[in-house]
């Protein structure tokens, strides 16, 4: 009964209605291309471009002939928030992928373009303000605007720097993610992250710094203090055992108890509140722990999951 009860409450949180007064921009066309396989990752080449327009009449175009491979978005994260060509992702991930190779616009308006498109193919708010965390912490580093730049084809990024960074860094942004969709998916896509008691909304200028702050902490392996670096956390084995599944990468992480993080009671919906009490009243426990998971975490590349180790 509890876990038909939770399955019931998972779907209620997984479902999300973009506002019909938002306006996220359009795309012209889908993607016309064929898929490369046979290498590392899938490739994806353009027969004929790709162009999103954003709400302010921009044009951001992908060119025919140019080969992307959702590397914008960290490999290692895809069991996590999902990988570029899956689910109503490929749009926006073309689009992204393009622009973060080109170096042609600024990385800050290439991500906000990526969170755009998410959102316009019907992606809702939570899983959309996750991806575009993913990216902008952990993702391509940042780079200077270069309108003359030819891209390469392929396109290659060449230059995530978590993709050099060592398991146990790697472990530490696994379990920052895996926090950051848990808190999302805690308060309906409002909530980023609570930061030494301060709650970091989503949408927010502060939340752009901070993801900022993230990258940087990163490329200095994290040696910063604990305190700024928000709340982590582990998958439970039930989580891990849907998100391992193949078919079932878009399974949604559960919500914080709400006792692990008071801070975020106020914006808890009711069915978050409900399934935050089943915990409480059955015994049930999410993955990993508030306070120090990051000192004691790895990412297993093989398994796609954070274990624990011993430093």
């Amino acid at each position: 009964m509890i876990k038909q009860f939770l399955s019931l409450t998972i779907i209620a949180l997984a479902t999300f209605n973009a506002n019909s007064q938002d306006y996220f921009g359009e795309f012209d066309g889908e993607p016309n291309g064929v898929f490369i396989r046979g290498g590392e990752r899938p490739l994806f080449r353009l027969n004929s471009p790709l162009t999103y327009i954003d709400p302010n009449s921009l044009k951001w175009t992908a060119p025919s002939g140019e080969v992307v491979d959702g590397a914008s978005i960290p490999q290692y994260a895809w069991s996590i928030i999902g990988g570029p060509f899956s689910g109503n992702y490929i749009r926006a991930a073309i689009i992204h992928d393009y622009y973060c190779c080109a170096k042609t616009r600024d990385f800050a308006d290439t991500h906000k373009a990526f969170w755009r498109g998410l959102r316009l193919d019907g992606i809702g708010n939570a899983k959309a303000n996750l991806m575009w965390a993913a990216v902008r912490a952990f993702g391509p580093n940042r780079w200077n605007v270069d309108p003359k730049r030819t891209p390469p084809v392929p396109c290659d990024l060449g230059d995530s720097a978590i993709e050099g960074k060592s398991v146990q860094v790697r472990g530490i942004a696994a379990t920052k993610l895996i926090a950051m969709r848990r808190t999302l998916e805690s308060t309906g896509g409002r909530v980023l992250d609570v930061i030494d008691g301060t709650v970091v909304l989503a949408e927010s200028e502060q939340a752009a710094e901070y993801l900022d702050f993230l990258h940087d902490a990163m490329l200095e392996n994290f040696n910063v203090p604990r305190e700024k670096l928000g709340l982590f956390s582990n998958l439970s084995d039930f989580e891990f055992s849907q998100l391992a599944n193949a078919d079932n990468r878009d399974a949604t992480v559960l919500v914080w108890n709400i006792e692990q993080v008071p801070e975020l009671a106020a914006y808890y919906s009711d069915e978050a509140k409900a399934v935050s009490d089943a915990y409480a009243n059955n015994g049930l426990e999410i993955g990993g722990s508030i306070a120090e998971p990051f000192a004691q975490s790895s990412w297993n590349p093989a398994l796609n999951r954070v274990e624990s180790i011993q430093r």
